[in-house]
């Protein structure tokens, strides 16, 4: 029910973006398919599967507001 962020080479998570939205009874769109980030650390989410709260094929963007 969100995006986990880790390391590679030791497999741990090192940061979670939990989806306040997300319904666990609801398997079909809940959260993103794919994770990209861009050079300036925004992660960018892609939600193509279909959900009753959201459009259709959403592509969302996180932006870090705390460090």
């Amino acid at each position: 029910m969100g995006i986990r962020i880790g390391e590679a080479e030791t497999g741990w998570v090192k940061e979670f973006i939990r989806f306040p939205w997300a319904n666990p009874n609801i398997l079909p769109g809940n959260g993103a398919e794919f994770v990209t980030v861009d050079s300036e650390g925004n992660i960018y989410g892609g939600e193509p599967v279909p959900n009753p709260h959201l459009n259709d094929r959403t592509l969302r963007k996180y932006v870090r507001v705390r460090p």
